[in-house]
């Protein structure tokens, strides 16, 4: 079987329902809810950065410092 994910506006989701119904498609709504523990450690990262920005490094900029370090 063939999934297909969608991502819909939400003043467009009650719309999309009643199509697809009409339309006779299956629907699966899952929402994909975000731990609160998740989100307080995303906002922990996010302020780790803001008062740190020398932590932030750039992924090719980091991969290359690797390569130069262990001679890949």
């Amino acid at each position: 079987m063939t999934q297909i994910t969608l991502n819909i506006p939400e003043d467009q989701v009650q719309f999309f329902v009643e199509l697809t119904k009409k339309l006779g498609f299956e629907i699966d709504s899952k929402s994909e809810d975000v731990n609160e523990w998740q989100k307080k450690t995303v906002q922990k990262r996010k302020s780790n950065l803001k008062e740190n920005p020398e932590l932030n490094v750039d992924f090719f900029e980091l991969t290359s410092r690797v390569e130069k370090k262990f001679k890949l």
